[in-house]
């Protein structure tokens, strides 16, 4: 129970700092919506992977028209650029469905998401905001 309330909780970490992040240069319900997508996109991480992985041999192997083909194609790629590496950077790990199946998980996502999340990607993001937010004017001295 403990690694899998450390794992989140480095994701909490993770989505705290993306968020301060966007609201320095982007409006609160435009940061909002962004922050919001990002815990959708890794909560379903599984799912769109599945899904993605089976559209792809769709693709493939499946006569269709060109309009079906190139939708489906822009999904596909939309998947590659955008979905996947937030994916990848929120660890794709979804404890709660190992700690509803009784299995412990195992400490290594518990280190990976504490070096990266909470880690590595914390200083990144919290860098990227102080460097924005540092050259913003907070109040205009008026005379």
């Amino acid at each position: 129970f403990i690694r899998a309330m450390v794992v989140t909780w480095s994701k909490v970490i993770f989505l705290v700092t993306v968020s301060l992040f966007a609201s320095t240069f982007l409006s609160f319900p435009v940061a909002s919506i962004f922050v919001f997508s990002i815990v959708f996109i890794s909560m379903l991480s599984g799912f769109v992977t599945e899904e993605l992985s089976w559209l792809q041999k769709e693709i493939a192997e499946k006569e269709m028209s060109m309009f079906e083909r190139v939708y489906k194609t822009a999904l596909l790629y939309f998947n590659y650029y955008l979905i996947q590496p937030v994916i990848a950077v929120t660890g794709g790990v979804n404890v709660i469905d190992s700690l509803a199946n009784g299995l412990i998980v195992p400490m290594r996502f518990v280190f990976k998401s504490l070096l990266l999340l909470a880690g590595i990607f914390n200083l990144v993001f919290g860098g990227l905001a102080w460097l924005v937010f540092r050259s913003r004017e907070l109040a205009r001295v008026q005379v």
